[in-house]
């Protein structure tokens, strides 16, 4: 199954899932700035606010602490960074 979803999607499902979860938590960060990262991390589905930050990191190369205080200035990404782009 896993082998079909990769090559329909170009993904394997545990990398779709995360890539839904931290569009989502981008969108979700956007609209609701004052969440505790705590609650976006549970609205996304991840129990520990530490594990969430550490993919959100990788995923879009800024803290979600650091993505949501720069909501009003653009964001300059880095070169590792893959989604969630700049506002």
């Amino acid at each position: 199954m896993n082998r079909v979803f990769k090559r329909a999607f170009r993904l394997s499902i545990p990398d779709y899932l995360v890539q839904l979860r931290m569009e989502e938590a981008c969108r979700f960060i956007k609209e609701h700035p004052f969440v505790l990262i705590k609650e976006i991390a549970e609205h996304v589905g991840y129990a520990d606010p530490f594990y969430f930050s550490k993919v959100f990191k990788q995923y879009t190369g800024y803290s979600p602490s650091d993505y949501k205080n720069k909501a009003e200035q653009p964001l300059i990404r880095s070169p590792a960074a893959r989604g969630c782009p700049a506002r």
